[in-house]
């Protein structure tokens, strides 16, 4: 259907546009990111903290610390990908 392609291609040209102005560093994803390489990130907090449902509803910040090396950037670019 004509009108169905028009709305998936708008909102495929939304998000590109939403992406672009993010300016969120390419291929850091969750997909991508080795939970097994470091010890006490729990994947199933970072993949509820990408769903944003609670954190952001009630005006919440997330805070990432760490040593150096351990994916700091990636989790943060990552959970930014998948709110956007």
């Amino acid at each position: 259907n004509l009108c169905e392609h028009e709305i998936a291609e708008r909102e495929r040209r939304r998000l590109g546009r939403h992406m672009a102005e993010a300016q969120l560093p390419k291929g850091k994803t969750l997909e991508s990111y080795n939970f097994e390489s470091i010890a006490g990130i729990n994947k199933k907090k970072i993949l509820g903290l990408a769903s944003g449902e609670v954190w952001i509803n009630e005006g919440m910040n997330v805070l990432i610390f760490g040593p150096s090396g351990v994916g700091k950037t990636h989790l943060a670019a990552a959970i930014g990908e998948k709110l956007v």
